[in-house]
């Protein structure tokens, strides 16, 4: 069954069953109320799941099977069928019986998936989240069954720290060590490096700068990753290897000083700042962009 047999009372009345056929079908037994919001077919396996689906209907639009549920969907070794976790967005207030609501500030599409018909976290943002409930331990073995077996990229983990990771916030140190231990001396794809600097202007609510953009008054200087022409700010995305960057360094500072003769501020972000310090990345662009962000 699509839901598993679970369905909101709303649904139903979408359906057009009114209120007295409601209170007949569950008077006579052929429906079950599970809570308030959300029912049953009387016939339908009584099973983990529909009760994990009905838990993911009762905490309203938007709202997913996470933490340990999401790592019992995605086949993450070490987790069982238990009392169902879900997770929304904070401030999207519904009193939950059928599960332990966890909430969030930032649960984009990407985080998400469907296993089974449940909308649950995706691989990347469930680990992330384990971190905040389960021991380090059992939180590494899962990372590496993972990264080995479910194929989760170092990428993906990385984007999902970067985004939602905040110092305090539970389980964010612990991924941060995991994944340095896992990253020594890795350099991501140019693509992958960008698509974590958006992820962290996003997260932060920073306005998105313009992409790939050439630069030069009186003549060409270069093609730069990332541009908010408004502030005359530059952000340029560094992932190359120490000694490379080291080669570098020369033609790399003249260039930006030709940059910032025009009037240009350049910003240098690093992958592992990315990564470890995305609060203080977020700062600095902010501080940059003066009035443009308080607009």
């Amino acid at each position: 069954m699509r839901q598993h047999g679970a369905f909101l009372v709303s649904q139903a009345a979408q359906a057009g069953a009114t209120f007295d056929m409601r209170q007949r079908r569950i008077k006579s037994g052929a429906w079950l109320r599970l809570s308030p919001r959300v029912l049953a077919l009387a016939g339908a396996p009584k099973t983990w799941r529909q009760h994990l689906m009905a838990s993911v209907l009762e905490a309203g639009d938007g709202a997913v099977a996470s933490h340990r549920s999401a790592a019992v969907l995605l086949d993450i070794p070490g987790f069982d069928e238990g009392w169902p976790e879900t997770l929304k967005l904070r401030g999207r207030a519904h009193r939950e019986r059928l599960s332990t609501m966890h909430e969030t500030f930032w649960l984009p599409l990407h985080h998400t998936t469907v296993i089974d018909g449940i909308r649950c976290t995706s691989l990347a943002r469930t680990v992330f989240d384990l971190a905040s409930c389960a021991h380090p331990l059992r939180v590494e073995r899962a990372l590496d069954n993972s990264l080995a077996r479910l194929g989760l990229s170092i990428d993906a983990v990385a984007e999902v720290v970067a985004a939602i990771g905040r110092s305090g916030k539970a389980g964010t140190t612990v991924m941060r060590d995991l994944l340095r231990a896992r990253t020594e001396g890795y350099v991501p794809p140019d693509s992958e490096l960008e698509a974590l600097l958006i992820a962290v202007l996003r997260s932060h609510g920073l306005p998105a700068p313009v992409r790939q953009v050439d630069v030069g008054d009186e003549e060409w200087v270069g093609r730069i990753d990332f541009v908010y022409r408004e502030a005359k700010v530059i952000i340029e995305a560094d992932g190359r290897p120490y000694h490379i960057a080291l080669l570098d360094q020369e033609r790399d500072e003249a260039r930006r000083a030709r940059l910032e003769a025009e009037g240009w501020r350049v910003i240098v972000v690093k992958w592992r700042q990315l990564v470890d310090e995305p609060e203080i990345v977020a700062r600095r662009i902010r501080h940059a962009l003066g009035n443009l962000v308080a607009a």
